[in-house]
């Protein structure tokens, strides 16, 4: 990895950083609350692994097309950079529709 690729993954890791953070707490506590969350646990969990997993698909594609710029010709890489985007986008819509589920699942009151 050069300098300016670890450069761009540790600016992106610090600009997306407190997102990751509360999405790892998120999934801890889903884990721990497992049993008082009900039915509403697995699109909650399902929600938060998403959405991580998007962050850090993104980060590594990105990471890899940055690198690979210099090979291909401009539009080609513009392409493929729009892709990797919407791509992004789609799965955090995924991860955002799946906790609107999680939030609506009715829950039946702790005793």
């Amino acid at each position: 990895m050069t300098s300016s690729s670890l450069s761009y993954v540790l600016q992106n890791l610090m600009s997306s950083g407190p997102m990751l953070l509360v999405t790892v707490v998120g999934l801890l506590l889903i884990m721990v609350n497992w049993q008082r969350l009900g039915r509403a646990a697995l699109p909650a969990a399902a929600g938060f692994g998403l959405h991580l997993f998007a962050s850090l698909a993104y980060l590594l594609a990105s990471t890899i097309l940055m690198g690979l710029a210099n090979s291909g010709s401009a539009a080609s890489t513009a392409m493929n950079s729009r892709i990797v985007a919407v791509v992004n986008g789609v799965m955090h819509a995924g991860a955002l529709a799946l906790l609107l589920v999680a939030l609506l699942t009715p829950r039946t009151p702790t005793e």
